[in-house]
């Protein structure tokens, strides 16, 4: 089971990692640095926005934005953050980790 719930750990670490890329591809190209025409930069933000935007789209709907300024993937870094903290230390030693 411990493994189990270093995978899931794992798993939520790499998320995080790719919804930093997201949100960093998202003010590259909104202050002029880069642009969707390269094609790295158009790869990755498809699919960081395939796999954040299902679950960012309904806290959106809840958190308007603030200045223009997007907070909804703040939102799922505490979520993600909070996940994280749960699992490795809460339920770990409950299931003698």
């Amino acid at each position: 089971m411990v493994a189990l719930i270093s995978v899931f750990v794992l798993i939520l670490n790499i998320a995080t990692l790719l919804l930093l890329a997201h949100v960093i591809i998202d003010f590259l190209v909104r202050f002029g640095v880069t642009s969707y025409q390269n094609s790295f930069v158009a790869q990755l933000k498809t699919f960081t926005t395939a796999l954040f935007e299902p679950v960012l789209r309904p806290i959106r709907k809840v958190l308007p934005s603030f200045n223009g300024f997007d907070l909804s993937p703040l939102v799922l870094f505490i979520a993600i953050y909070f996940l994280r903290i749960l699992i490795s230390e809460d339920l770990r030693p409950l299931l003698g980790g």
